[in-house]
C-alpha cells in the first residue's frame, strides 16, 4: 500500500509540477489590495513575475516569484496588482513594502 502512495504522488508531481516555496518567499506577507493596514509600511518600489501557463501550478509558481521578488528587494510585504493572462504566459506585478 505504501509503494502504491508513493507512486502515485511521483506520478502526481510529474504530471502536474510542483512549487515549492523558499524559505525568503514564505516569510512575505501578501494583500490583495492597498488598504489602510499598509499606512506606516515603506513602499519599495514595484516587482513583477511571469511563468508558462501551460504547467497546472503556474499560478503557485508565479506567486511564489513575486515574493521572492520582494524579499531581494528587501521587502517583507506584497500588494498584489494586475494578472495578465496569455494563451502561453501568465504575468503579474505588485508592490513591495516593508512594514516589520
Amino acid at each position: 500500500m505504501r509503494i502504491l502512495a508513493a507512486f502515485l504522488t511521483a506520478l502526481c508531481g510529474l504530471l502536474y509540477g510542483c512549487a515549492s516555496i523558499s524559505d525568503k518567499a514564505a516569510g512575505i506577507q501578501v494583500h490583495t489590495q492597498i488598504s489602510s493596514a499598509l499606512d506606516k509600511c515603506k513602499k519599495i518600489g514595484p516587482v513583477s513575475a511571469r511563468v508558462t501557463s501551460l504547467q497546472l501550478s503556474g499560478p503557485e509558481e508565479l506567486s511564489v516569484k513575486l515574493r521572492e521578488a520582494v524579499a531581494d528587494q528587501g521587502g517583507d510585504t506584497l500588494v498584489l496588482l494586475n494578472l495578465d493572462e496569455t494563451l502561453t504566459e501568465l504575468r503579474q506585478q505588485g508592490i513591495a513594502y516593508r512594514c516589520y
